[in-house]
């Protein structure tokens, strides 16, 4: 789930290598990536998605491993239905957004391409790939992961890495 640490008590933006206009960038793509997200799955859910908590636990729902296979095969069973990777990457951006509304020490250290962008936790130092989480529930591997506790989960471990320091 966390997949290693970084300095503490930088900013993520202190540890991107980007220049502050690519930051800017990067950080502003996700945002869009969260606003298409919600669109996306509101229209795949048939109804307003009410948080963040909720898409997830939509989603959760939505693509098990019959869904997930028919997606792989390039099976279309609604109009939401599309590109594997957007979905994989909209999975992502909106299990980050989770994390960051649980603890507002997570943060995005900026990357390109903008989906191997981890989440920063600045207080111990953690690191996470939500996009990694993604992929892996377009998988056999995790399709039934629940991503709602996952997100949980990772801001737990972050925060007793805090406490321990």
């Amino acid at each position: 789930m966390l997949q290693g640490k970084y300095e503490k008590g930088k900013t993520p933006r202190e540890l991107s290598s980007l220049d502050d206009v690519w930051q800017s960038r990067v950080l502003k793509q996700l945002d869009i990536m969260v606003e298409s997200a919600v669109q996306d799955w509101e229209k795949l859910l048939g109804k307003p998605t009410m948080n963040y908590q909720c898409a997830l636990s939509g989603i959760h729902k939505c693509y098990n491993q019959s869904t997930v296979t028919k997606l792989l095969k390039g099976e279309k069973e609604n109009e939401v239905d599309g590109d594997v990777f957007i979905t994989a990457i909209e999975i992502g951006v909106i299990c980050g957004k989770v994390i960051i509304e649980l603890n507002r020490n997570w943060g995005w250290i900026p990357c390109m391409p903008y989906w191997e962008s981890p989440l920063y936790h600045s207080k111990s130092g953690c690191i996470a790939n939500v996009f990694h989480w993604g992929v892996k529930k377009l998988s056999s591997y995790a399709v039934e992961d629940d991503l709602y506790g996952k997100c949980l989960a990772c801001n737990e471990v972050a925060e007793k890495e805090f406490a321990n320091l």
